[in-house]
Parts: structure tokens; C-alpha cells; sequence
């Protein structure tokens, strides 16, 4: 609850302030943020407190470049892990 005083009669005003959910990202979204010729290229799945994005076949230099650059701009990162090596973003 906040507090706010009329700057002319000195009156108090009490409001209950609630702030909007921060907006999530669903997994449909992260697809959307991949072009269709990547988006084929990988795996998407929806885990408790991220997205786990995996390659279904070698991406190579150019595939791999772009998409992590739209992973690392959805605030996410590379986990290298041999063959389980993945992409995860927070939700």
C-alpha cells in the first residue's frame, strides 16, 4: 500500500498498488523468434525455468552463428556438453 498527500489540503490517500505480471515468453513465441529454415533445424522444449533448444543435426559454422546470436538476445546461452551440448533461455 502506498501513500500519497494532496499537495493542497495536506490530505492522505492510501492505494493499493499492484504491479502487472512481468510478460513470459511462450514456447511458441521462441520459435517465432527463428527463421523457418533454422526453426527446422532444431528441438524445442519447455522445462520448469527454461527453454531448452537442441540441434536434431549438425548445424555448422553459419547455422550455429545466427542461432545463438537470437539466443543470446533472448537472454539465454550455450551449454556445451558433448553430445547433449544444448541452448538454454531463462523464462
Amino acid at each position: 500500500m502506498s501513500e500519497f498527500n494532496c499537495p493542497k489540503c495536506g490530505a492522505s490517500l492510501f492505494v493499493d498498488v499492484k504491479r502487472a505480471p512481468a510478460p513470459t515468453m511462450t514456447l511458441e513465441d521462441l520459435k517465432m523468434l527463428f527463421p523457418k529454415d533454422l526453426e527446422e533445424l532444431l528441438e524445442f522444449e519447455d522445462s520448469a525455468e527454461h527453454f531448452i533448444v537442441r540441434p536434431v543435426q549438425f548445424l555448422g559454422t553459419q547455422h550455429f552463428a545466427k542461432i545463438a546470436t537470437i539466443i543470446r538476445e533472448s537472454g539465454g546461452e550455450y551449454i556445451s556438453a558433448g553430445r547433449e551440448s544444448h541452448f538454454k533461455i531463462p523464462k
